[in-house]
């Protein structure tokens, strides 16, 4: 499956405030320092997210998530890093899961804003 990016309106809601900047450099920085590293994840449409056993509150539905995969220490060493650099992130066994906010923390009224209920 090809890699979706947000669609207009969740794009819209978040560019004023620069967000797409900031996530798109902290996972170069965290791509550059592991080159074996992929990027599996990021975006999910809601019927995706349920597919795949995702959160209803998933960062994936409103972009501010992403999943790397490679090998054991590449991810074990990207975990370690990106936690550095300010993010959340979790070890899931295949791949590695990386979020800007820690879990719950964002409201429901935001992703109602972008059209998520």
């Amino acid at each position: 499956m090809a890699l979706m990016a947000p669609p207009r309106n969740v794009l819209e809601a978040f560019q004023p405030y620069g967000v797409w900047t900031k996530l798109s450099e902290r996972l170069g920085w965290v791509l550059s320092a592991f080159p074996g590293l992929v990027l599996t994840s990021w975006w999910r449409s809601p019927q995706f997210n349920r597919e795949v056993g995702g959160a209803d509150t998933s960062q994936h539905l409103l972009g501010l998530a992403f999943d790397v995969s490679g090998s054991r220490p590449n991810m074990e060493g990207a975990l370690w890093y990106a936690r550095a650099i300010g993010w959340e992130a979790v070890f899931e066994g295949d791949h590695v899961h990386l979020q800007a906010f820690k879990a719950g923390t964002l409201p429901r009224s935001l992703f109602r804003l972008v059209g998520i209920t």
